[in-house]
């Protein structure tokens, strides 16, 4: 009897977590809500940029931050808080957090390497 009530328990809960994707249609196991998400993403951003050093750049923060305008304008996710920073480091690296944070490490400081990382 405890096996059924359990899988009886355990069938409701994977029907109610199981959403569809809004940009596929896909159903998908979701145990985090969205707006979790984004404030996880937020904690995370927030944590990186208290341990990096923002480009002072302002010529490519401006070009990363256009090229971010059109990806967030078609991500169709309004409600996020876009944020996108130019980060210095000698390494490349790229981080894409929920809620619409980006941030970028171009390797020794070239500029075309944002452009083409950002594609990517």
């Amino acid at each position: 009897m405890f096996k059924r009530i359990l899988c009886v328990i355990t069938v409701a809960l994977w029907c109610v977590a199981c959403q569809s994707a809004l940009q596929t249609g896909r159903s998908q196991f979701i145990v985090v809500s969205e707006a979790q998400e984004q404030q996880m993403g937020e904690e995370a951003y927030l944590e990186t940029l208290k341990k990096s050093r923002v480009s002072t750049r302002s010529d490519w923060q401006a070009q990363l931050r256009r090229a971010g305008q059109r990806i967030a304008a078609a991500a169709g996710k309004p409600e996020y808080k876009w944020e996108f920073n130019v980060i210095q480091g000698k390494e490349i690296n790229a981080l894409a957090l929920p809620g619409g944070k980006v941030a970028f490490w171009p390797e020794g400081n070239r500029r075309r390497r944002i452009v083409s990382r950002f594609r990517h």
